[in-house]
């Protein structure tokens, strides 16, 4: 939200003077803000599938559980990876599957 503020005031106060290098630095804002949202959401999706896979404040679900660690997964949380991987390893409430697990560690 902070990045989007300066942003935002960044565009107001020197839009009659954009320079190229402004432009470049506003570019790397909005880059930067958008990989923490991005990560934030893969952060969320982790935590609520990892919730679901050890009944952690909820009902123990863990087809739901797996299934939102893996999409965080694959949209490239690293703590969702390793947990896959190490799940994967150990068949801890899956079936064990080396391949798995070396593609996502």
């Amino acid at each position: 939200m902070k990045s989007i503020l300066i942003i935002a005031l960044l565009s107001l106060t020197v839009f009659a003077n954009e320079t190229p290098e402004l432009t470049k630095v506003m570019n790397e804002i909005e880059i930067k803000t958008k990989a923490t949202m991005y990560d934030t959401t893969a952060e969320a999706v982790f935590t609520k599938g990892f919730r679901y896979l050890n009944g952690i404040e909820t009902e123990q679900n863990t087809s739901k559980g797996l299934l939102l660690i893996t999409r965080s997964s694959q949209i490239g949380y690293r703590k969702a990876q390793e947990k896959l991987a190490t799940m994967y390893c150990t068949g801890d409430k899956v079936e064990k599957d080396l391949k798995k697990m070396c593609l996502l560690g």
